[in-house]
């Protein structure tokens, strides 16, 4: 699914899994998806459920962007609509 079609109809998503790819930046503990580096139009990621290893390698790899397949339910993120991941899986 595109992160636009999520972000357009997040509120009556909430709840569904999707699975979306593109570009993920971190800052802190901020995780943020987006269809490119320097996109504007980006969605919140909850990663606190990931695995460990997940969590390490977003940490080790994404603060400057890397491009990644978010799986996990919409719901609400840091008071934004975003995605509570699952899993993830790299490009």
């Amino acid at each position: 699914m595109s992160l636009t079609d999520v972000k357009l109809d997040a509120k009556q998503m909430q709840g569904k899994k999707v699975e979306v790819s593109g570009v993920l930046i971190t800052m802190g503990d901020m995780a943020m998806l987006g269809d490119s580096p320097f996109s504007t139009n980006r969605l919140f990621v909850d990663n606190k459920k990931l695995s460990r290893e997940e969590r390490k390698y977003i940490l080790e790899n994404c603060e400057g962007g890397c491009s990644i397949t978010v799986r996990g339910k919409v719901g609400s993120v840091m008071l934004n609509d975003g995605i509570i991941a699952d899993a993830i899986a790299t490009q």
